[in-house]
């Protein structure tokens, strides 16, 4: 059996592991479409709107994240652990249309899980895993 000075110490590393843990990240890349753009077929209005913005864990990226832009689904189908989200167009009074995708990166950097996926897919309101 631990004794208390022990256990002690056992949760004060636990807790000092958890603290140096590596950040979550994500980034919002957009693309604008005036009508010149899109009759040619390309923009050079792109980049970052957020470049690696940096939270504790999932659940705070994704509440960051949700008000950004109206996510509707994967890049691909089915998603896999390197897929990203688009948003549906935004169009602004002139007509110009912007879109946005979120890129997100575990903090191990290994592809994210399928049940990483399912709750990004649920939290957000993406379409079906098509």
């Amino acid at each position: 059996m631990m004794d208390g000075k022990k256990i002690v110490a056992q949760l004060v590393k636990l807790a000092e592991d958890l603290q140096d843990s590596p950040p979550w990240t994500y980034s919002v890349t957009y693309s604008r479409w005036d009508e010149e753009a899109l009759e040619a077929g390309d923009t050079d209005d792109k980049g970052f709107e957020i470049e690696d913005a940096e939270v504790e864990d999932l659940e705070e990226l994704l509440s960051d994240v949700e008000g950004i832009a109206n996510w509707v689904e994967w890049s691909s189908s089915p998603p896999d652990g390197h897929s990203w989200i688009i948003s549906e167009g935004d169009q602004d009074p002139s007509g110009e249309i912007t879109n946005y995708a979120l890129h997100i990166k575990r903090p191990d950097g290994q592809p994210l899980s399928k049940n990483e996926i399912a709750t990004i897919t649920k939290h957000l309101g993406l379409h079906g895993l098509r």
